[in-house]
């Protein structure tokens, strides 16, 4: 998730998942993105849900929580339109904050940044029941958990040191007890995988959510080939991460791996080189583990006329959509959720990255939400 999970918890159209054998290309969930909505009131709110609705948006993929509980309302708000909601739920949530990084506006981290290694699998229970709590009062049903957001970055979490060593830990350095960042990071992992089992605990005991499926959050692509460079960023590879939390039991924690898949924007790749990239995201998503939900895609169009011409981002759309079809054909590929939908409502300004320009949905973006 390219903002902070402070605003930037995002909203996205999914639809519960298929089981890994009976997965293909008529039944990927394909949505989008938003975010900041727990930054508006009950109108813009109110708004926001009908907007969806006229664009033909059935599901959400939001937070639980936020400015006032302002996300929470929102799945409400949004369930009332007839549309259902993935959750994304913090496994930070009540957290001992013995590692957190104070606030550093100079380093680019306005709030402060708190480390996996003290989440707190009893605290996260405290937070999660009343917010659960409010959703079955009102009768909403859950599409899905999403527990985390990057956690195998620096941005997202502390227990990664910045500047790194320039390149992603590895499931070899995460196994190195004589690594001092592998060891913080695989502490933090264990940690987390503490709180998938009070998630799944909870999801079990659940009146209405015991079938939604719990999502892992280790999802940025970083350190990967075609994947950009930041000198301040550090993190352990999204595959390495999955197959760390896979060796200490997560298969039997969780229904699928949530990955963020960001490809090059030249459209003269083909074909064949588009699939090659992607396979390189999709090796924990094979037909003998989970499948794969991709929760960010995107390619930017930074026109910012009205009428914005959208020819080439439409183009990228179409031969991304195409390439991700061979994964959905071998069953791997569940969901398809573009980044984003619209502005970030604070300073409600538009990003290159959103479908929703001009005050109607692009060409690109009625291709990106269209069925598989």
């Amino acid at each position: 998730m390219r903002s902070s999970l402070a605003c930037g918890l995002c909203v996205l159209l999914l639809l519960p998942a298929a089981p890994t054998h009976a997965a293909s290309a008529d039944k990927v969930i394909v949505g989008v993105n938003m975010m900041g909505v727990d930054q508006i009131g009950d109108a813009q709110q109110e708004a926001l849900a009908q907007q969806l609705q006229d664009n033909g948006v059935k599901t959400i993929r939001t937070s639980l929580g936020g400015h006032g509980d302002r996300y929470t309302s929102f799945v409400i708000t949004a369930y009332r339109h007839g549309i259902g909601s993935v959750v994304l739920v913090s496994p930070f949530a009540n957290n001992t904050a013995k590692h957190a990084l104070a606030p550093d506006a100079a380093a680019g981290r306005p709030l402060e940044l708190p480390a996996l290694q003290d989440a707190d699998a009893q605290g996260f229970r405290n937070w999660l029941a009343p917010e659960l709590a409010k959703l079955d009062a009102a009768g909403v049903r859950i599409v899905a958990f999403e527990a985390g957001n990057e956690i195998n970055s620096s941005p997202f979490n502390a227990d990664f040191a910045t500047p790194g060593p320039g390149r992603p830990l590895e499931l070899a350095d995460l196994n190195n007890p004589a690594d001092a960042q592998g060891r913080a990071v695989a502490a933090g992992y264990r940690a987390y995988l503490k709180v998938l089992a009070v998630l799944k605990d909870m999801r079990d005991h659940s009146p209405l959510d015991r079938t939604a499926p719990i999502l892992t959050g280790v999802s940025a692509w970083w350190g990967e080939p075609g994947q950009p460079k930041y000198a301040s960023m550090t993190g352990a590879s999204m595959n390495g991460s999955i197959e760390f939390l896979r060796q200490n039991g997560a298969d039997k924690l969780v229904d699928g791996y949530a990955v963020h898949l960001y490809t090059s924007s030249d459209p003269h790749r083909s074909l064949a080189q588009r699939v090659t990239a992607l396979e390189k995201g999709f090796a924990e998503c094979n037909r003998d583990t989970k499948p794969c939900r991709v929760t960010e895609w995107a390619y930017n169009n930074a026109n910012r006329s009205c009428p914005i011409d959208d020819g080439l981002r439409l183009r990228l759309v179409e031969d991304e959509r195409a390439a991700y079809r061979t994964f959905a054909g071998q069953g791997r590929l569940a969901a398809l959720i573009y980044y984003s939908w619209s502005g970030d409502y604070v300073g409600q300004k538009e990003s290159p990255g959103t479908l929703f320009r001009c005050g109607a949905l692009t060409e690109a973006g009625k291709l990106a939400l269209s069925p598989m």
